[in-house]
């Protein structure tokens, strides 16, 4: 992430160099938001939010977001205002952002300032794109451009087109909104809950309990609380909640362990180095539990996906040297690739030389990568994913 940091540096000092006005800070301020997506997906794939298996070292560019986009011209317009004061403190925040992985390491932790310094101004029944353009902060309808509307509270029926309010949470099982109280870290929250995407959650079963791996509310991914993890072997099987492995112990010891078998279970946010299972998601190495490696961080083994699926000790868009053995950015655009690998903008072509990824609107490779592999959307935008051609998951309304 420490290059993702870097690219945010000059619009972090173009916007402080301007004059001091909500309005002259909204170019800083979106490349703030564009690198928390970048953020967030560093810190574990756009298909996990908290406690994730594998992270990335940072991305060499900025993900499109068509939400963002349509909240920028939304504040050019007017239609939304940004406080400079609230502005400033995300964008520092952002730019500060400690890594996300290692056994203490909090993992994503949403910078709420960026949220809250944005005031919509459009009233109810208008068009929008997010909720942050909306005076009553959600949008809502089950097309986009979607309509601004108050959103439901506390008690309220809620579900697809019909978002509940800043605050609460649409319960997957009841249909209500329920309300939410903020956090930072798990600490801010109790003993049965854990923080997930800036709010308090319920954590989920205690020591021993029976769980189920399903695919969960934020922040729950296994049904089971703090430091445990579901010993389950698949999707849609039971287990039982167990302690979560600490630095160096063996991890990954399931026989079967599907695509997400070892997900959650290293303790902190670490990762099961040396971890192998074969095309089928049979276990055929174990693993030990371990921080990975950043560019130029020693490292003893590689990532091989190219007859399975072998987890090394640097990570995710990163290699292992075997000359040095240090960590190492993996090739990009005209470069050889490694073990069938290439950055995360390109991809090995047919003479084993990594050519540019597909942009929005090209056709892409109708087979994509296995599970936790870093091509799993073989699309140069990491928001995009493959029908075809790539299209922009962004393109939805957001609440």
């Amino acid at each position: 992430m420490r290059s993702s940091i870097a690219l945010l540096s000059c619009a972090l000092a173009c916007g402080h160099s301007v004059a001091d006005s909500g309005r002259s800070l909204i170019p800083a301020y979106i490349a703030a938001r564009r690198m928390q997506t970048a953020q967030r997906i560093a810190c574990g794939g756009a298909f996990t939010v908290d406690r994730a298996p594998w992270f990335w070292a940072g991305l060499s560019f900025i993900p499109t977001d068509g939400v963002l986009d349509a909240l920028e011209e939304a504040l050019l317009a007017g239609d939304a205002t940004l406080d400079a004061n609230t502005a400033r403190v995300c964008v520092d925040k952002v730019g500060s952002a400690a890594p996300c992985w290692g056994p203490s390491a909090a993992g994503f932790v949403p910078v709420v300032e960026c949220e809250q310094a944005v005031s919509g101004r459009k009233p109810d029944g208008a068009s929008c794109r997010s909720g942050q353009e909306c005076a009553a902060g959600t949008c809502g309808g089950t097309t986009c451009p979607g309509t601004c509307s108050a959103g439901a509270r506390a008690g309220q029926s809620c579900g697809f087109g019909h978002p509940c309010a800043s605050g609460y949470e649409c319960g997957p099982t009841t249909g209500v909104c329920v309300a939410l109280k903020k956090c930072a870290s798990d600490s801010g929250c109790a003993a049965n809950e854990i923080c997930a995407i800036g709010y308090c959650r319920t954590a989920g079963g205690a020591l021993g309990d029976a769980c189920q791996i399903s695919h969960p509310e934020p922040g729950q991914a296994d049904g089971c609380g703090r430091d445990l993890y579901c010993d389950g072997q698949f999707v849609g099987s039971t287990g039982t909640c167990r302690p979560r492995v600490a630095a160096g112990e063996t991890c990954g010891v399931n026989p079967f362990i599907g695509s997400i078998g070892v997900t959650r279970e290293c303790a902190g946010h670490m990762v099961c180095a040396g971890f192998a299972m074969d095309s089928t998601g049979r276990v055929t190495q174990t693993g030990h539990c371990a921080a990975p490696g950043d560019v130029g961080d020693a490292c003893q083994i590689d990532h091989d996906f190219s007859s399975g699926y072998a987890y090394g000790d640097c990570l995710l868009d990163l290699m292992c040297d075997s000359s040095t053995h240090l960590c190492h950015r993996l090739p990009g655009v005209g470069e050889r690739c490694h073990l069938g690998r290439c950055d995360m903008g390109s991809e090995c072509g047919a003479d084993d030389v990594c050519v540019r990824a597909p942009s929005d609107g090209e056709s892409c490779p109708s087979q994509q990568g296995g599970p936790l592999r870093p091509d799993f959307a073989p699309c140069l935008n990491p928001n995009s994913y493959c029908s075809t051609v790539c299209k922009d998951a962004t393109a939805a309304c957001l609440p």
